[in-house]
């Protein structure tokens, strides 16, 4: 057993990624028609983060995705549980000895 089948009971919600596809003309984002579900658990704990343009800014929650090959970008889409659309601040791959663990993904 892995070490991301022996936490995947805590993560009891599923998340929406729609992966973005291309920017339109006029510079508004275009996602990917094909979704991935994936299982998560969502942490509402306000935390400052800093962001690939080197910003701090304050997440107010951390979505852990428990997935050992998704990849998440900071401009794709993601879809919680209640239905909200929030920004993506960070996207972090968490690794243990067999690579990619899971992802820590920091929402605004």
């Amino acid at each position: 057993m892995s070490l991301l089948d022996q936490y995947k009971w805590l993560a009891a919600d599923t998340l929406t990624l729609e992966p973005l596809s291309t920017m339109t003309a006029y510079g508004a984002p275009s996602f990917s028609t094909t979704s991935q579900s994936l299982t998560c658990y969502v942490e509402r704990k306000q935390r400052l983060v800093v962001t690939a343009q080197g910003n701090e800014e304050v997440a107010a929650a951390t979505v852990y995705v428990m997935s050992s090959s998704a990849s998440i970008g900071t401009q794709d889409r993601i879809t919680l549980p209640d239905g909200a659309q929030p920004r993506i601040l960070t996207a972090d791959v968490v690794k243990d000895a067999d690579g990619q663990h899971h992802l820590e993904v920091a929402i605004g």
